[in-house]
């Protein structure tokens, strides 16, 4: 029989195995993965589905109307215009020098050949005629060979001149295809009218004729520039529908004009390919791994946390949602400046500008329009650049006004580039300040929810957290004076510090006003807020102090859990001490039990080690200043000692293991401890007695006057 106690056990197996695949982390980035690849696709794809049921050359069963005007290119009648144009282009004709070196050699190889074959004494004329055939680049007639062979060597190097200057000057000319049975006639003009016996001149006339060759051809790469230069020219044919025209009528045979017209207007999409789907798919998964792998070796700390790379997934998704259904009212709507504006003040301007570039690319395919990746890219980088160093919530106000007016800028450019009409422009104009105002509000308003609802903590937050008006600084100012005097001069010393360093600044003065909240609990037992002489340690046993001063880490931790402080701010809470010893009372239980073992584990706290620079500083902060209250006539060099035995004992502790001060870092931190304790614990010039009584006096003189009456 089953029971309702089987249903538990059976449910609570469900959720034991559920809680186990969701800690493992790359079945998790996968899924991620998946999420935004599916959903990005899906929104590409889905612009190119069939919305009506029109095919080239069926019968439209109703008559379909345009919805608004709408002015799109004829690209039909463009085609044509530029067809003709290209053609009205003659071919562009070029003298090919490699033809004419080429001639000219085979020429005089002829002559050479004939040299070396005069020579060869053992060959008869008529083996001589045959050995020339053979090796000649091309066919004379016997009569000539027999002449050539028979000239003395002076008379065929003066044949050979006359060769060479008539055979260059008419390559050198230009020979056409279609021209060159005329040259070859004009050679034998020549050739008849020189000073020399007709056999030479006919053997002369026969070389030329046979070494001539068309050298001017069609310079195609020329020609095809020039087709082009005149298709540029050629204005593109646009057609304007009225809004209410009937673009088909019933009955009418639907064209590739009608379906261009449709697709213009929003409401006919072709019928989507299986390749153009895997385009696109493999164009989506190229630029989510690109992105992936640009958090991976740059941002580790957002793409290794599961809860970070979620909250990018949801920007990314909602925006290119929110986008895409904008985009069906107007063109230039689209919100990737509020996404810019979250992720730089959620995250970092450099995952901001990755994700803005992404954002744009995706949304432009999506809207099948170049226009909308240059107004997101424009927008976005102006919203990063108007948020960057933003401090306070009035901040964003000023930002969103820069995005607005970048917003109308670039809506407006668009117009003018696309020759809209003046009432065309100014309504653009008012929808892109829509847009810009759009986007700055969903901005404004969404950022609270996001800080809460994923922990993270911007600078916003923290300027916030730092107010002296916040209820918990508010009870350690009141309750614990001495531990927040303390506090300010730590988070003065760890503001500076980390400006040397390049580490957060703001994030280690918050971090400083709140690390001894645990304070509050136990106030007396801290020597700072011991007004009076009497020390309630002086009572009991080391292992006893030492307890309650290590408790003060889990009684801050617990403070800041009831008011509800951000992680980021509890760290400095358990990780300023680290694993430190409690080195007073650790010697004086060493001292009162010399015959016992004291374990130096028990006298430290529990940890963790700092794991940031913002952390760490604040625990050498916390150390040196309380050390440096005990400096007796404090001096430059005594701080400067002091700072630099205090970071070399946390050194060599291992408190700074887990974190990631370089040496430079730490050479930077002891300059920037020593200067700020050097202004705060300066020694004082001594004055003469009677100097000191005048001032005192002067100041009960004016402490004691009254304001005169008018």
């Amino acid at each position: 029989m089953i029971t309702s106690m089987n249903f538990v056990k059976f449910f609570e197996k469900i959720f034991q195995g559920s809680k186990k695949v969701f800690q493992n982390k790359a079945l998790i980035h996968i899924l991620l993965f998946l999420f935004i690849f599916i959903s990005l696709d899906f929104f590409i794809a889905f612009n190119y589905l069939p919305t009506e049921k029109l095919l080239i050359g069926a019968v439209s069963s109703k008559d379909i109307e345009a919805p608004q005007t709408v002015e799109f290119l004829n690209e039909q009648a463009t085609r044509e215009l530029k067809i003709k144009a290209a053609s009205s282009v003659g071919i562009v004709y070029a003298l090919d020098p490699f033809i004419t070196s080429n001639q000219e050699k085979m020429a005089a190889d002829t002559f050479e050949l004939i040299r070396k074959i005069q020579l060869i004494q053992q060959l008869d004329e008529a083996k001589k005629i045959k050995q020339l055939k053979a090796k000649l680049p091309f066919t004379l007639s016997n009569q000539t060979l027999e002449a050539l062979l028979m000239i003395n060597p002076a008379t065929l190097g003066q044949l050979e001149i006359f060769t060479k200057d008539l055979l260059t000057k008419m390559l050198h000319q230009g020979i056409k295809s279609e021209n060159l049975k005329e040259s070859k006639a004009a050679v034998e003009k020549i050739t008849k009218r020189l000073p020399m016996p007709k056999i030479f001149q006919d053997s002369l006339a026969e070389i030329i004729k046979n070494a001539l060759a068309s050298n001017i051809v069609p310079n195609w790469e020329a020609t095809s520039k020039l087709q082009q230069e005149k298709m540029s020219q050629v204005e593109p044919i646009k057609t304007v529908i009225q809004k209410g025209q009937i673009i088909v009528h019933k009955g009418e045979v639907v064209t590739p004009t009608h379906l261009k017209i449709l697709n213009s207007l929003g409401i006919y999409r072709p019928i989507l390919s299986i390749l153009k789907l895997g385009g696109f798919s493999l164009f989506t998964l190229i630029l989510i791994f690109l992105s992936l792998l640009f958090l991976a070796q740059q941002e580790p700390n957002i793409f290794f946390n599961d809860k970070k790379l979620f909250l990018l997934s949801i920007i990314v998704i909602s925006t290119v949602s929110i986008s895409k259904w904008l985009g069906y009212f107007f063109n230039y709507w689209t919100i990737v400046s509020t996404a810019s504006i979250l992720i730089t003040i959620l995250f970092n301007w450099r995952v901001s500008l990755l994700i803005t570039s992404f954002l744009s690319v995706i949304i432009g395919i999506s809207a099948t329009d170049f226009y909308p990746i240059i107004l997101s890219l424009i927008t976005g980088v102006a919203a990063i650049l108007s948020v960057v160093k933003v401090n306070k919530r009035k901040d964003l106000i000023t930002g969103g006004t820069i995005i607005i007016i970048a917003n109308i800028l670039v809506v407006l450019i668009f117009s003018l580039i696309k020759n809209d009409g003046i009432l065309q422009i100014f309504s653009n104009l008012i929808y892109g300040g829509i847009n810009g105002i759009i986007s700055v509000i969903l901005a404004v308003g969404s950022l609270p929810m996001l800080e809460n609802l994923f922990g993270l903590t911007t600078h916003i937050k923290l300027l916030e957290l730092s107010n002296p008006q916040e209820p918990l600084l508010q009870r350690l100012l009141i309750e614990t004076p001495g531990t927040y005097h303390h506090s300010i001069l730590v988070s003065n010393l760890a503001q500076s510090a980390a400006q040397a360093i390049d580490a957060d600044p703001l994030l280690a003065r918050v971090g400083a006003y709140y690390h001894d909240i645990g304070k509050i609990k136990r106030p007396y037992f801290f020597i700072e807020n011991q007004i009076q002489n009497e020390n309630p340690h002086d009572k009991i046993t080391p292992s006893l102090s030492t307890l309650i001063i290590i408790s003060h880490v889990k009684d801050g931790l617990e403070l800041a859990r009831q008011y509800k402080l951000p992680e980021i701010v509890c760290d400095f809470i358990t990780e300023h001490h680290g694993t430190n010893l409690v080195s007073y009372f650790y010697q004086q239980a060493k001292t009162l039990n010399q015959e016992s073992a004291v374990l130096e584990e028990d006298f430290r706290y529990s940890g963790p080690k700092p794991k940031t620079k913002e952390t760490a500083i604040v625990m050498l902060a916390d150390i040196v200043e309380a050390s440096a209250r005990t400096l007796p006539n404090p001096n430059s060099l005594k701080i400067e000692n002091l700072v630099k035995q205090t970071i070399k004992e946390a050194l060599n502790d291992g408190q700074l293991d887990e974190c990631e001060l370089s040496f430079k870092n730490l050479n930077d931190l002891c300059l920037s401890f020593s200067t700020n304790l050097n202004s705060i614990y300066h020694s004082r010039m001594e004055y003469p007695e009677k100097f000191t009584q005048e001032i005192k006096r002067s100041k009960i003189n004016k402490l004691l006057s009254f304001p005169k009456r008018k």
